[in-house]
């Protein structure tokens, strides 16, 4: 189940990647794009944390990361 649910999760955030990188490329507002998105019928915990704020969609960083490289 666990696994299913980190797939799932996985693709809504790829998903949620991809569309802020076409928003961007045609010249869209990211900060309108995430708040239509956080309104819509997407409104989920997920696009509202990883869509708002610092632009999160460019940060591929793994923070917390230290001593977890063996889980």
């Amino acid at each position: 189940m666990k696994l299913i649910c980190n797939m799932v999760m996985g693709s809504v955030v790829a998903s949620l990647s991809e569309g802020m990188a076409m928003a961007e490329k045609v010249g869209l507002d990211l900060e309108d794009v995430a708040e239509v998105l956080s309104l819509g019928s997407l409104r989920c915990p997920t696009i509202i944390h990883k869509s708002q704020g610092k632009p999160c969609w460019h940060d591929f960083s793994c923070e917390n990361m230290e001593g977890k490289e063996t889980k």
